[in-house]
């Protein structure tokens, strides 16, 4: 009788910490990245307690978390799966705990891509995408995934014997391909891969109006070729003192298309 009372009071004092952590969390202004960080870490280690003392008795977290968790006014988890499994998962990362000055989010990014092993896998993770902590501190953190995710394709390509500069890769992540097994396997039958992938660009560039659905990167790239275009043209009437007898038209279509999208996106 008395472990059973042990275990639920063990239990219930988790759950209490978890509510206040909680509470804690809400009530900082969202711009207090360093300090979310750090209760979000807290509670994601209160839950991984709670989850293997509720496993140990036999019975399953799924099922068990829905009754511990405390609810909104409107029956709602307080604390949504999502977020659950988001706070776990940084909070397995080993040494993590120095890292919370990059906020919540680039955290949440770190965890969704290494595993758990090691004694310090965000280090390593910056090792292997050559930034340092102090760097990753001042980008936001659009900018940040797309460094990392740049790294970690570049990786994924070496690891399938395909040499493409970091350069190549970047700008393609940018124009929105996906390196998927699909291109993976057409890349490795090429003799070319480096040609191969530039031809895909170039494709991607001249169908790109077809794709409703672009990543801003994808825009944003589309629309630094078009001004560096309608650049190099009016530099080239200065140089040579003749005014062009026609600016092309695409450069304004294109220029007002992309420029568009950036405004509206469905």
């Amino acid at each position: 009788m008395y472990a059973v009372e042990k275990w639920h009071e063990e239990l219930d004092e988790l759950v209490r910490q978890i509510i206040n952590t909680e509470t804690s969390i809400i009530s900082l202004l969202a711009n207090e990245d360093e300090r979310q960080a750090e209760l979000r870490l807290a509670s994601g280690r209160l839950l991984l307690k709670a989850k293997e003392l509720v496993r140990s008795r036999g019975m399953k977290w799924e099922i068990e978390v829905v009754n511990l968790m405390p609810k909104k006014g409107d029956g709602i988890s307080a604390i949504g799966k999502t977020c659950r499994t988001e706070r776990m998962k940084v909070a397995k990362l080993p040494g993590v705990e120095k890292y919370t000055s990059l906020g919540w989010s680039k955290l949440v990014k770190i965890a969704g891509l290494v595993k758990p092993v090691g004694n310090d896998v965000v280090n390593d993770l910056f090792i292997k995408c050559k930034v340092s902590l102090e760097q990753v501190k001042v980008m936001d953190s659009e900018r940040f995934s797309f460094i990392v995710d740049v790294c970690l394709t570049k990786k994924l390509l070496e690891k399938n014997r395909i040499m493409i500069s970091a350069g190549l890769v970047e700008k393609a992540l940018k124009k929105g391909v996906k390196f998927d097994d699909k291109l993976i396997k057409k890349l490795l039958k090429s003799r070319r891969p480096d040609t191969s992938l530039r031809a895909l660009i170039g494709f991607d560039t001249l169908e790109i109006r077809s794709d409703a659905h672009m990543n801003p990167n994808a825009i944003t790239t589309q629309l630094e070729e078009m001004i560096e275009k309608l650049i190099k043209t009016m530099q080239l009437a200065l140089s040579t003192g003749a005014v062009p007898e026609h600016v092309p038209e695409y450069l304004y279509e294109d220029l007002a298309h992309y420029s568009g999208l950036m405004y509206y996106r469905k």
